[in-house]
């Protein structure tokens, strides 16, 4: 008994401590309440009053404790909780890292970088060419030229203005104007050839007058018939 009292006393103060320490942490796998009496299973199983019992065993009593205490269930709950918050927490971080790289992709990404330099040094070579030929474009824009072969000197551009639109109305009505001088030149102007003529014009304009009546009268009877139908 000397030599197994020193053993108990130091298994029970392991034991106490552990205890201790259980209850103060409170994520624990075990529950408060079973915490003592597993440890005094152990302490018991170590001093040889209990069976050693097998791995499984302890495995199966404590999936039994976890099925039946509450307070267990709900620390697990807890921790899966915690496991999904920080998978959340995660995945936002991830989302406002993207949409800062989508934000200024324009100065981070190197691609995009090498595409705006190409595209300032073609344009401040464009420009550069533009500065080196300047008096070659202002001699360029101040020839007096309307075209490319055209030559008008600059005091007469206004009355050039001025005239192409006259010019183009007259293009316009040339193939009428020319029928005109046609008929011009084959009417026979001579001695009673004149009252003939006159005559023949009246008869055509009587005739005109007539279509025109006509026209008019089956217009407003065919209005009639409209207005009938859709009463």
């Amino acid at each position: 008994m000397s030599f197994v009292r020193p053993f108990l006393v130091k298994d029970i103060v392991e034991m106490e401590d552990r205890s201790a320490f259980q209850l103060s942490n409170p994520w624990i796998s075990e529950d408060r309440t079973t915490a003592a009496v597993c440890s005094a299973i152990r302490l018991a199983e170590r001093s040889g009053h209990l069976k050693t019992r097998r791995d499984e065993a302890l495995a199966e009593m404590v999936q039994s404790l976890q099925a039946t205490s509450p307070s267990l269930h709900l620390m697990k709950q807890l921790k899966e909780m915690t496991a999904k918050g920080q998978q959340l927490d995660k995945t936002t971080t991830e989302i406002q890292c993207r949409l800062m790289d989508k934000e200024t992709r324009d100065i981070t990404h190197l691609g995009i970088l090498e595409s705006k330099i190409s595209q300032l040094d073609l344009l401040s070579s464009h420009l550069q060419a533009v500065v080196q030929s300047k008096d070659h474009l202002i001699n360029r824009l101040q020839q007096p030229f309307v075209g490319d072969y055209l030559k008008i000197e600059a005091t007469y551009h206004r009355h050039v203005k001025e005239l192409f639109p006259l010019v183009a109305s007259c293009l316009a009505e040339l193939s009428s104007n020319l029928e005109t001088i046609q008929w011009t030149s084959g009417f026979d102007m001579k001695d009673g050839k004149m009252d003939g003529a006159l005559t023949a014009i009246s008869t055509s304009l009587a005739h005109l007058q007539t279509s025109f009546q006509t026209i008019c009268q089956l217009r407003n009877t065919l209005d009639n018939f409209e207005s009938q139908d859709s009463r």
